[in-house]
């Protein structure tokens, strides 16, 4: 999200920072994280806690990245139905 790099940095009041690599965003769907937070840990072999692609994610707003919560939203539901984590 090299477009928003700089209102990224600006909000957090990130100063000297380094750019070590781009690339595309793509190239994180599909990625495996650990989550901030053990509750749903067991959740991770149903598909939870990885990066998915979705069209309402885009490099227009906020930093490109989004938490989905299926229970909280149309989008978020439909993008972890599509991708078979409900």
């Amino acid at each position: 999200m090299k477009g928003r790099l700089d209102y990224v940095l600006k909000q957090g009041k990130v100063k000297g920072h380094k750019v070590l690599e781009t690339f595309k965003g793509k190239a994180l769907v599909g990625k495996r994280y650990e989550p901030l937070f053990g509750f749903f840990k067991d959740r991770a072999a149903d598909g939870c806690f990885q990066v998915l692609g979705a069209p309402f994610v885009t490099k227009d707003t906020g930093t490109g990245i989004v938490h989905c919560a299926p229970g909280f939203g149309e989008d978020d539901y439909a993008t972890c139905v599509a991708n078979g984590i409900i």
